[in-house]
């Protein structure tokens, strides 16, 4: 019970950070869940018709998202993804919260 409880204020205080970082940096449009738990995040965005493009421009900043295709069955919105803040240290979620804003303006630019 005290492993669960440490985790939980864990991961409550980088979804935090995540959160802020999110409002902050993403572009206007961008949708993205509120989780009440958990650790992942789902984002929505506008006018992605190929999400492995985004997950490439994200990679080719160093960070990784993980492509929502394979979380539908038949059929796929494209555009969405899962983000993780279970893992990642606090003093970097800013950072690379930024870095991904970067890459979904430069996908959302090219559609």
């Amino acid at each position: 019970n005290e492993h669960i409880a440490t985790i939980t204020n864990l991961y409550h205080k980088r979804e935090q950070i995540m959160m802020a970082a999110i409002d902050k940096y993403f572009p206007a449009g961008v949708k993205h869940s509120n989780p009440e738990g958990g650790m992942f995040l789902w984002v929505m965005v506008p006018g992605v018709d190929d999400t492995q493009v985004l997950f490439d421009a994200a990679l080719a900043r160093n960070v990784a998202i993980v492509p929502g295709d394979p979380f539908f069955g038949n059929e796929t919105i494209p555009g969405t993804f899962r983000m993780n803040y279970s893992n990642t240290p606090e003093d970097k979620i800013e950072d690379g919260v930024k870095r991904l804003a970067e890459a979904i303006s430069e996908v959302m630019a090219q559609n």
